[in-house]
């Protein structure tokens, strides 16, 4: 019996003993680790409020990530050309990284 795996950017099926590649995308919350201002027990007792009012799943998915994508040869060369799918060759300049965040 022949197994097969799809590449997850194309569809292309992989039968077992072709090259395939895995790509692993971590997604993790980053606040830089800096606090402007002191927070108050009053935003603490807010904050704590919101959490237990989220589902587990929900609030592991706004801190943290994890997802993995198989790919074709052909598709891992396009990947690893331009992981985001821009049309340039290098990252955006600074006036345009400036209007993003």
């Amino acid at each position: 019996m022949t197994i097969y795996e799809i590449c997850d950017r194309c569809g292309k099926m992989i039968k077992e003993g072709d090259i395939r590649y895995i790509v692993r995308l971590l997604v993790a919350d980053d606040d830089g680790g800096v606090v402007s201002e002191p927070i108050t027990d009053e935003e603490i007792s807010e904050i704590i409020s919101k959490l237990n009012s989220m589902a587990s799943g929900e609030l592991e998915q706004q801190v943290y990530e994890e997802r993995e994508y198989i790919l074709c040869r052909k598709c891992k060369q396009t990947f690893l050309k331009s992981p985001f799918g821009h049309s340039h060759d290098g990252p955006p300049d600074d006036e345009v990284r400036k209007t993003i965040h």
